[in-house]
């Protein structure tokens, strides 16, 4: 009897990961269902406002943009967003006209050496093992003009015991490597200089915040 309960448990367990998956698929309901649990992302808009204010003129390319929501924070002749997902990008381009993006895979970045200015890495190495992301993270490197800017925002361990929803966020979350600060920190530093390192916190999500420069 345990036996056949502790399957239905599975099952249903297995059925709430599959719904967040076929959710995550869908562009326009994954943004919706984002911006009521991280509060029309205004911990981030904040954090980029203050920690990548991109001068006139200067590139940016944000790193697995997703669905593109922070796009129209920079200027649309130099912005350039990358992501595997056809479907974010095809949704994207459609919701943010004028600005380029493109379906590319950020461990082989389809840009020459020291193509940008500024780079954004906004929630994508939580969803990658160590060599992956290392690998991510060379690329950033060698797109990077030298001592341009690099703004990393990554998922931590929620940090507060009563954030319930945030830690069954985390469970439910597609990205099975969310690592402490100082583990991603370990991760970024053979690759860029950590200038400032602090904590945000997005609605129910709680983030760390790398802001690095290239090494000369």
């Amino acid at each position: 009897m345990p036996v056949i309960k502790s399957l239905k448990a599975d099952d249903m367990i297995n059925l709430i990961k599959r719904s967040v998956a076929r959710i995550a698929d869908n562009p326009a309901l994954f943004t919706l269902l984002r911006r009521i649990l991280e509060n029309n992302f205004r911990g981030e808009k904040k954090v980029l406002r203050r920690e990548l204010p991109v001068p006139e003129g200067q590139s940016i390319l944000d790193v697995g943009c997703g669905t593109g929501e922070f796009a129209p924070l920079f200027e649309a002749a130099r912005y350039t967003g990358i992501d595997l997902h056809e479907r974010y990008i095809a949704y994207a381009s459609k919701r943010h006209p004028g600005y380029t993006f493109q379906v590319m895979d950020a461990c082989q970045l389809e840009f020459p050496d020291q193509s940008f200015e500024n780079v954004l890495v906004l929630g994508m190495l939580h969803h990658l093992p160590e060599e992956i992301a290392q690998q991510v993270l060379g690329e950033v490197r060698r797109v990077l003009k030298p001592a341009g800017t690099v703004v990393i925002i990554e998922d931590v361990p929620t940090r507060s015991w009563f954030n319930l929803i945030g830690r069954l966020i985390h469970w439910l979350d597609l990205g099975s490597h969310i690592r402490e600060p100082d583990q991603y920190q370990q991760l970024i530093e053979p690759f860029l200089e950590v200038q400032e390192t602090c904590p945000m916190r997005s609605g129910v999500c709680d983030y760390q915040v790398f802001v690095c420069q290239g090494q000369e």
